[in-house]
């Protein structure tokens, strides 16, 4: 077995290859780290990403089925094959994860994850008010997280609630004021509800 030092140098340098595309040599420590350590899911996790990137999906679904297999209870492993589902645009079988992920609930971040990433795939199948459900309990769970504010706003906004809108971008922008994008979002509410002056100001600090 590995000593951690020699772990995190293989680490470190898988990082470096991944940092700069070069995901055959990333996979070669990443099986290096595997072979000494068949037990820890991290490393498999790190070489299904290397695989997804080089679009060998069935290679990366193996190894994202393996760290779970190693941790079946743990919502990062979960997560993450989730979101590789997404990507290769496998909705139901990433709704299905990101369900379970949140149904483990123990931990907020992995969970308000899960629950973002679900109301992603509701927006893009048009479902805004099952978008904003997820958003507002991201919102309960982390209630200092700008994103998921700004994110329910613009369905508010895609809706035509604009006074909602309105408040969740104030709010975001309350938790992150040097954000541009949310002033120029809020600027467009304001803008529909006939507040022109306001606009204005929000268009002009998002330049």
């Amino acid at each position: 077995e590995l000593s951690p030092e020699e772990n995190l140098t293989y680490k470190y340098r898988s990082d470096f290859y991944i940092e700069i595309g070069n995901y055959k040599s990333a996979l070669k420590d990443c099986d290096k780290l595997i072979e000494l350590n068949k037990n820890d899911p991290e490393w498999y996790e790190y070489r299904a990403y290397c695989y997804e990137e080089m679009e060998e999906y069935t290679s990366a679904l193996k190894d994202y089925d393996k760290a779970i297999d190693l941790a079946p209870n743990n919502p990062y492993h979960i997560n993450n094959r989730a979101s590789f589902y997404d990507n290769i645009e496998e909705y139901e079988l990433a709704l299905k994860d990101y369900a379970k992920a949140i149904t483990l609930n123990s931990d907020n971040y992995q969970t308000t994850r899960a629950l973002n990433n679900r109301a992603l795939i509701y927006e893009a199948r048009g479902e805004d008010k099952l978008a904003i459900d997820e958003y507002t309990k991201a919102i309960e769970l982390m209630p200092e997280d700008p994103l998921y504010y700004s994110n329910r706003a613009k369905r508010w906004s895609h809706l035509g609630d604009f006074p909602n809108a309105l408040a969740d971008f104030k709010t975001a922008i309350e938790l992150e004021s040097d954000n541009p994008e949310w002033y120029e979002y809020r600027a467009y509410c304001y803008e529909e509800m006939e507040d022109y002056t306001n606009a204005l100001k929000d268009y002009d600090k998002a330049i």
